[in-house]
């Protein structure tokens, strides 16, 4: 996956060094592995990498650990 992430990234240049990409965290798969790939990436493509997470509180606790799962890999990630 991190091989076509670079590939696509190369083919359509929408990131600068020096750009800020701001990643939409939900805490599920799809979103998280988009933001590893680029916490992978970030030093290689020379960007500050950032995350946003908006708990709608629409599934109870389950929201609340979504959002708590997004602290925690954000801070581990420095993120």
């Amino acid at each position: 996956m991190l091989n076509k992430m670079r590939k696509f990234l190369r083919s359509y240049p929408m990131v600068q060094p020096g750009d800020r990409i701001i990643c939409a965290l939900s805490g599920g798969a799809d979103s998280v592995a988009m933001a590893f790939a680029f916490y992978l990436l970030k030093d290689e493509l020379g960007i500050r990498l950032e995350a946003v997470h908006f708990n709608h509180h629409l599934r109870g606790e389950e929201s609340d650990r979504d959002e708590a799962f997004v602290r925690s890999f954000c801070d581990r990630y420095d993120i």
